[in-house]
């Protein structure tokens, strides 16, 4: 009877005439079915389609956490990172509001914290862009960049040396 069921709910979510079902566990008696015929490719297929649609009672979170599980169990490390990229903010996003749920004056205090916060603008987001950067380097006020700096115009100074004969630089003990 299991089998049947399967059955019937792969028809249903396969047809494309039907309105597509509003609960996971559809999807994931799908899932489950390919999984044990060992059609991993279309399992993943179903996981990213069910993924996109909305369900009622938490249905997407679950699901989240049941293409992660899959993942880990089936899948290669690079699926699994491309999993978590799309579900890891809803993830995150239940968690929350999990917390806040559970603690409701921290909540408040979170959101006043953050309404008072001091917004930055461009010139200082752009400041403590270049502070945490180690390849930045500052320029002396008043030079403009010229076209020989970069590894890009190094390289192109090369090849246009390379394109007119000159092998001077490419062979220096003459």
């Amino acid at each position: 009877m299991p089998t049947l069921l399967l059955f019937v709910a792969c028809a249903c979510v396969a047809n494309s005439t039907a309105d597509p079902p509003r609960y996971c566990e559809t999807w994931l008696a799908w899932v489950t079915m390919e999984r044990a015929l060992r059609q991993l490719a279309p399992a993943r297929a179903l996981f990213r389609r069910a993924y996109s649609r909305k369900y009622e009672e938490g249905g997407q979170v679950t699901l989240a956490y049941e293409w992660l599980k899959f993942e880990r169990e089936e899948g290669s490390a690079e699926e699994l990172w491309q999993a978590s990229l799309k579900v890891d903010p809803l993830i995150e996003e239940a968690r929350a509001a999990a917390a806040a749920a559970a603690n409701q004056p921290a909540a408040a205090t979170a959101r006043a914290a953050a309404a008072n916060a001091n917004k930055l603008s461009r010139e200082e987001i752009k400041a403590m862009r270049r502070a945490n950067d180690p390849n930045f380097k500052e320029r002396k006020p008043g030079t403009k960049r010229e076209a020989g700096d970069g590894a890009a115009a190094t390289a192109a100074a090369a090849g246009a040396e390379a394109a007119d004969g000159n092998d001077s630089a490419a062979a220096p003990n003459k």
